[in-house]
């Protein structure tokens, strides 16, 4: 989980597979779903993966909640289970606790996270099913060496299995074929390394990217902005969370 704090400010329409909640720690915002999808205002709103959206530029104090969507947490939120495709609003007396310790927790990612947890009363379902363990071990594995870049067929080996079997098993308990959960991973190291330093073409090699360029229009089709946009504005905080 990572969270993203400060105004909000333009960014392209994109998609990602994380879950994100946004989340006005005063007034509102408004998101779209696509070019031809209307503008809507939220003061709370949930984007489930791989769901394309946009922000509007509204200069309010905001909190964006990046969260893996294979997470028991992602997957009990309300219109974030597997196979939704709509932002959904987050009732505002729902909203209110996470709110308030996005406010005043600072960097204690404990009580973003208890706050967070108290959205799962709404859940619409029973308990997420749980990961095959074969397909969990190979994401232990790729969240573990981000930018060793392991193969399908050395995952595949781990997992006892045959690439083509392994392939069809990874994609149908993810939603994501191994090779775009890779590069996503790969992704989310970069950002975790770019928020404690400013060497982009450090941060580049160090995830497994060609070069810069290549780390940044990866970034920018995963989050509609380039990385300078966010690490060296200066006008967000990120909290990083276990």
């Amino acid at each position: 989980m990572a969270v993203h704090l400060g105004p909000a400010f333009p960014a392209d329409l994109h998609r990602h597979f994380a879950v994100q909640v946004f989340l006005a720690l005063d007034g509102s915002f408004s998101l779209r779903a696509g070019t031809g999808d209307a503008w809507r205002g939220y003061t709370a709103a949930v984007v489930p993966s791989n769901v394309w959206h946009q922000l509007d530029a509204q200069p309010v104090p905001l909190a964006m909640i990046y969260l893996d969507p294979l997470s028991p947490l992602a997957r009990g939120l309300p219109g974030a289970s597997a196979g939704s495709r709509a932002i959904t609003a987050i009732q505002s007396e729902l909203a209110a606790p996470l709110g308030e310790a996005l406010r005043w927790a600072g960097d204690r990612s404990s009580a973003i996270r208890e706050a967070l947890e108290g959205l799962l009363a709404n859940r619409s379902g029973g308990e997420p099913v749980a990961l095959d363990e074969r397909v969990a071990l190979a994401l232990e594995v790729l969240q573990r060496e981000p930018e060793r870049l392991p193969s399908l067929p050395e995952i595949a080996a781990r997992a006892g299995l045959s690439p083509q079997r392994f392939r069809h098993v990874f994609r149908q308990q993810t939603g994501i074929t191994f090779s775009a959960y890779r590069l996503w991973n790969r992704v989310v190291g970069a950002t975790r390394l770019l928020a404690k330093t400013s060497d982009l073409t450090w941060t580049a090699h160090a995830s497994g990217f060609s070069d810069s360029a290549h780390l940044s229009r990866t970034f920018h089709r995963a989050f509609g902005l380039k990385p300078s946009d966010v690490f060296k504005s200066g006008r967000f905080r990120l909290v990083l969370c276990d």
